[in-house]
């Protein structure tokens, strides 16, 4: 079994996030899980990481030991508080920030809002800001109808 450092918690406006940093290196590389998926999710990549670099990797609000979700979970909500958990643990850019899945979503978002702060990203099977419209033209029949159902539930 995989060993992460310890389990760290900073209050970040409203919300608790929790995180893990292991202090290995120069350069600082930022792990952005896919959506649900805790800090173990990068048990085989991040011991090797830090054999080289400083490596960060947190759980979103909702996700492990982050408090729940109090705000609307948007993109810019996201990236600004990834930004204020790494000043929290003392971690100044410019980072190498890595995406999984919707994770993928958040660091090329960070990227675009604050390339100063960026040196890479890296996205592993990454979602792209086009995969709603793209999904749907695969939706089959029963997946139209419940989309078009709960649609008109939620407005009326």
């Amino acid at each position: 079994m995989v060993r992460f450092p310890p389990k760290q918690q900073a209050q970040i406006a409203s919300e608790v996030i929790e995180y893990v940093v292991a202090r290995g290196g120069p350069a600082t590389v930022v792990l952005v899980n896919g959506s649900g998926g805790p800090i173990e999710g990068w048990y085989k990549i991040f011991a090797p990481l830090a054999g080289f670099a400083t490596v960060f990797a947190y759980n979103r609000p909702g996700v492990g030991g982050s408090s729940r979700p109090v705000v609307p979970q948007t993109g810019s909500h996201l990236v600004a508080s990834l930004r204020a958990v790494l000043s929290a643990a003392s971690l100044p850019p410019p980072y190498v920030l890595v995406g999984h899945s919707l994770g993928g979503l958040i660091v090329n978002l960070f990227a675009r809002l604050h390339p100063s702060e960026t040196t890479a990203v890296v996205l592993i099977e990454a979602s792209s800001p086009s995969d709603v419209a793209t999904l749907r033209r695969h939706e089959n029949a029963l997946q139209r109808a419940l989309a078009f159902l709960v649609e008109r539930i939620g407005s009326g």
